[in-house]
């Protein structure tokens, strides 16, 4: 009995597969999907369904990218250390003072300061 209904169940499937594409196109219709990875305005989009939601990525920024972010802020870097989801960077801000910062490292936000010979960490 159990060969009968896998049998019946297998050519039932098979003979679905075959006639509902010729139910759903009729005869003179063509049907083409096409994947492209070009956008709207005619470039190629890089990061093709990669989803940006809240201003979070999904994956842990390169310390390259840190760093670029963190100068064009006006800090000069020394020292960039991942630590769980977090970049502890030891750097000089725009007067010159030594600073240690912990950066987010999946949307770049700076979530602490410290100036160096201080006791605690400022919350910004």
């Amino acid at each position: 009995m159990k060969k009968a209904l896998i049998t019946f169940a297998a050519l039932a499937t098979i003979v679905t597969g075959f006639s509902l594409p010729a139910a759903a196109a009729s005869t003179n219709e063509l049907t083409v999907q096409v994947h492209s990875s070009w956008n709207d305005h005619g470039r190629h989009n890089q990061r093709h369904g990669w989803k940006k939601q809240n201003n979070y990525r999904h994956q842990i920024m390169h310390p390259g990218e840190v760093k670029r972010m963190l100068h064009r802020q006006g800090y000069r870097t020394n020292d960039i250390r991942q630590q769980r989801g977090d970049y502890y960077v030891r750097a000089r801000n725009h007067k010159g003072r030594q600073v240690m910062l912990i950066v987010n490292g999946y949307n770049g936000k700076i979530v602490g300061q410290r100036y160096i010979g201080r006791p605690h960490f400022t919350r910004t």
